[in-house]
């Protein structure tokens, strides 16, 4: 039985990740991970992410909806004369409300996610009657910062409070009978509405919409205009057609151009999502020229492109959506290249390439700052820091080494899987088995130096 074979065995799997010694000069702080097609995902164009109440990220593409648990992937697609199915592959918007159900958004249609049933209610007009609100026709379904349902129709908004089970009517003025085209983003309190040039705003303790008297939008005013709130009470406004944004800091204030300057030079540019990240930057997703992450404090602009054959850069510079989960992660959907996704601590560590080790299976950095790489099946191997971390093979045979130790005298100690207890000091090495030395057994599992230089050994016996 192999090393390999084991641990697939045991009740907890090693997880090994390596840390990144020494960055690269000028080398951006933002480390990236991806999820893909190649990983399950059922489409790398994602459209929309979410991670909801019970952990579970969801993901829209444009050939179908995908939940994940953090190991695999689970794909819902739309099944013929099958009601209860998916209405359509093309996925545009997720959002989750007060009550953990789950609205798919897709053209001008939803359908919800029935949990218990593992399939999806898609007959909402009767759904939304048992808390009150009834609608005919095209609708906009938005769910607020606190989780809770607005629906719009027509000359009609409904506020549902899932926490006080409230149900409020609003009545919007010059608004067309059946639904327009307009962009909604809320602050939590209230609700935001992008309307024909007009800003329009719903406040849940009012029941009824009013214009933003003292809002104007800027005087070149962009074509096609979509809206979003940050945390800061600021409102953006940009365009899925150029790459022209603006910012206000809040409703008194002036309206300030963002240029996105880049060392990308393409006019075919869009901005296609805003997100604020709640620690003082504002992600800003664009089409053609990457993310550029605007700080609220320096009033500066950082942005961040693919590195072609970086495996921790952004996986495309065309991003559609931009996410942020509860635990702090930001999820980018890219249009041909999966989820590319991001947390601060991710700068720690980087996943290091070295083909020549295969798999690593114990790792140590001695006192010196060397890493120390133990393989399942290819020996050991020392990374040395005076060398600029150059990989070097020890003269070990190709043989599993499981452990690694340095005691308190420098000298590196290797527990292999069946082959015995390797030393290495002043670049030689010297090799203790059973048969000669008073080791009792060949497989060395861990290794423990105590306060009296003693060196304690767990073994593992092979007993077939």
């Amino acid at each position: 039985m192999s090393f390999t074979n084991y641990l697939h065995k045991l009740v907890f799997p090693l997880i090994i990740l390596l840390l990144a010694y020494l960055p690269l000069a000028g080398q951006t702080p933002y480390v990236f991970r991806h999820l893909k097609v190649e990983n399950g995902l059922s489409n790398n164009n994602v459209k929309t992410i979410l991670k909801d109440c019970e952990g579970f990220l969801w993901i829209g593409t444009a050939n179908g909806l995908n939940r994940y648990d953090g190991y695999s992937f689970k794909v819902y697609q739309p099944k013929e004369k099958d009601i209860h199915s998916l209405l359509s592959n093309d996925i545009w918007n997720l959002q989750e409300d007060g009550l953990g159900n789950l609205w798919i958004g897709s053209e001008a249609r939803y359908c919800i996610y029935d949990r218990d049933k593992d399939n999806f209610i898609t007959d909402i007009p009767s759904y939304l009657l048992k808390i009150g609100i009834q609608i005919n026709g095209t609708y906009k379904v938005h769910v607020d910062k606190r989780h809770n349902l607005w629906v719009l129709q027509g000359q009609n908004a409904f506020y549902f409070n899932f926490s006080h089970k409230t149900l409020k009517t609003f009545k919007i003025e010059n608004f067309p009978e059946e639904t327009p085209e307009l962009s909604i983003s809320d602050d939590g309190e209230n609700l935001y509405l992008l309307w024909n040039s007009t800003l329009l705003k719903l406040e849940n303790n009012a029941k009824k919409c009013k214009r933003v008297d003292n809002i104007s939008l800027p005087s070149n005013s962009i074509i096609e205009k979509h809206i979003y709130t940050d945390y800061h009470g600021g409102i953006w406004l940009y365009s899925y057609t150029d790459e022209q944004i603006f910012y206000k800091k809040n409703i008194k204030s002036e309206w300030n151009q963002i240029k996105l300057h880049s060392k990308i030079e393409t006019k075919s540019n869009a901005v296609r999502s805003i997100l604020d990240d709640s620690n003082g930057h504002v992600w800003i997703g664009t089409d053609h020229k990457g993310v550029f992450i605007y700080d609220y404090v320096n009033d500066n602009l950082v942005n961040l492109l693919n590195t072609p054959m970086s495996s921790t850069s952004l996986a495309s510079n065309r991003i559609n959506t931009i996410y942020r989960d509860d635990s702090g992660v930001i999820w980018l959907g890219n249009f041909k290249k999966g989820v590319s996704y991001y947390h601060e601590s991710f700068h720690e560590f980087i996943d290091t390439q070295h083909k020549e080790c295969g798999d690593i299976a114990s790792i140590l950095e001695d006192k010196a700052g060397n890493i120390w790489l133990g393989t399942d099946g290819n020996g050991l191997y020392v990374k040395e820091k005076q060398k600029g971390f150059a990989i070097r093979k020890l003269s070990i045979p190709d043989i599993a080494i499981i452990s690694l130790l340095e005691d308190h005298k420098g000298r590196i100690w290797a527990g292999s899987y069946q082959d015995g207890l390797f030393c290495y000091e002043n670049n030689s090495i010297r090799h203790f088995t059973p048969e000669n030395s008073q080791l009792p057994y060949s497989g060395v599992w861990s290794m423990k130096e105590d306060r009296y230089g003693n060196l304690w050994i767990s073994y593992y016996v092979c007993k077939g």
